[in-house]
């Protein structure tokens, strides 16, 4: 549900598209932020300020200029306050994306939606809130016990496809094999349907593009078929990742490459999610013990609970460094 209208507010002309409205109105010798904000003026829920027009879709979605804000004005508010706030932006999404499920980690963090960690706290849990508003998660599981911690089988055999051109070197028995789709699973009785498919940061924005989705859906689509599930590992974090395709002046691109993630998420639910480790050592670790845990974790909004463990991590070694 658009919050704007197709009809020019200068000289009342009508459109159908929103494209033939914005070539309008250059005709008026206005641009299209001058326009926005004279005839759809939004104000900053936290400071009352103007909010800036950079498009359409973020200007009748944002109620600030960034997160921080929005935190600070969700800390001033009631609680039964701040949860229909939360609960309206979020089912607002839902709707206007006509999805079945409510959003996960990374839509969360990347689309300017309330964080994972403020639903927590307001309403005990993601699965509470998914009751609350009567929807289902994608990932409606804990992680595993242990995924982070426990000791993996010394008889582990990982199956690295033939055709993986930088493969990681593991503490485990490797063994070349073709695989039909990925570029790891494992081999034996530890074998559970579960593969993963490592990405280097380029890797993963050609995968999206438009020259090789149409491919990597079919290849997800093989996954799905074969009742199977895919990790797709990427050696990098999101927010390096736009932060660079930004740098240079890709954002277009990039919002592109991060809206077909998205849709392939949500048109394989359960079957498929993307995974950001950081590094290749990160990856390193990582791998294995997604193979091993497989199928406990294909209802796990994996990523939340590693970045939060990274953050962990980090936080306990600056602690050491700082006690030397």
């Amino acid at each position: 549900m658009t919050q704007y209208e197709l009809t020019c507010k200068v000289c009342g002309k009508e459109f159908e598209k929103l494209g033939s409205l914005h070539r309008h109105i250059k005709q008026h010798d206005l641009h299209l932020a001058e326009y926005y904000v004279q005839f759809y003026a939004r104000r900053n829920l936290l400071t009352g300020d103007l909010l800036p027009f950079k498009d359409v879709d973020s200007y009748f979605n944002k109620d600030f200029v960034n997160r921080v804000q929005m935190n600070k004005w969700l800390d001033q508010l009631e609680c039964d306050e701040a949860k229909d706030y939360v609960q309206s932006k979020i089912l607002k999404r839902v709707y206007d994306k006509k999805r079945n499920f409510l959003p996960f980690h990374l839509e969360l963090e990347h689309c300017f939606l309330p964080k994972l960690d403020i639903i927590k706290k307001l309403f005990g849990s993601y699965s509470s809130f998914a009751k609350f508003c009567s929807f289902d998660l994608m990932f409606d599981q804990n992680i595993v016990d242990g995924f982070f911690t426990n000791d993996l089988p010394e008889d582990l055999d990982i199956a690295i496809d033939t055709r993986e051109q930088k493969p990681l070197e593991f503490d485990f028995k490797t063994t070349s094999h073709k695989l039909s789709f990925g570029d790891y699973t494992l081999f034996g009785d530890s074998y559970n349907y579960t593969f993963v498919d490592r990405k280097s940061a380029s890797d993963f924005c050609g995968t999206l593009s438009q020259a090789n989705l149409d491919r990597f859906r079919r290849e997800i689509q093989l996954t799905q078929d074969m009742d199977a599930y895919m990790f797709v590992v990427v050696e990098s974090s999101l927010s390096k990742i736009i932060a660079e395709q930004k740098h240079f002046k890709r954002k277009a691109s990039i919002d592109y490459i991060l809206k077909n993630m998205r849709d392939i998420m949500y048109d394989f639910p359960r079957r498929c999610q993307f995974i950001f480790s950081g590094n290749r050592k990160n990856s390193k670790f990582l791998i294995p013990r997604i193979l091993y845990y497989g199928k406990q974790l294909w209802r796990t909004d994996l990523q939340y609970f590693i970045e939060h463990e990274l953050a962990r991590r980090q936080s306990e070694q600056t602690k050491v460094e700082n006690t030397r």
